[in-house]
């Protein structure tokens, strides 16, 4: 071998930096938001109890809600969690598995701007954009 494919090789075999940085940061909030989705979950049924208390009749749709909301939650960040931790392994399927949950995040962000103008969908919004660009630009670091 010339040392010119040795270093191509020795290259391609390591993680660049950018992708090691990216993949702990998608870590650390999508587990997180799962995080919190389980508590959601869990928790959905006293959170119908404590509404049936103060809005009679709500109490049961609100756990529901509640519940639906948590279980969505749940799949978009976990597809986004497997995402991240198959891509600091520099599997290309990550790549995918982030994108749908983050494209169906960036979607619902869409609306909700055009509904509501909040800041934090518009800040949301942005970083993702960046996250998915960034991430893009480790494809040729993948298998």
């Amino acid at each position: 071998m010339t040392e010119n494919s040795i270093l191509l090789t020795e290259n391609y075999s390591r993680r660049s930096v950018l992708l090691t940085l990216l993949c702990i940061m998608t870590f650390i909030s999508s587990g997180i938001f799962v995080v919190i989705s389980v508590l959601g979950i869990f928790s959905s049924h006293w959170f119908s109890i404590f509404l049936e208390h103060y809005t009679p009749g709500f109490g049961g749709r609100g756990g529901k809600i509640l519940l639906l909301i948590s279980f969505g939650s749940l799949l978009v960040f976990g597809f986004s969690l497997w995402g991240s931790i198959l891509m600091f392994f520099r599997k290309k399927i990550g790549f995918i598995l982030y994108i749908i949950p983050n494209g169906l995040l960036m979607i619902l962000n869409i609306l909700i701007c055009f509904v509501t103008y909040n800041v934090y969908s518009i800040g949301y919004l942005a970083l993702s954009i960046l996250f998915i660009i960034l991430y893009s630009t480790q494809i040729k670091t993948m298998k």
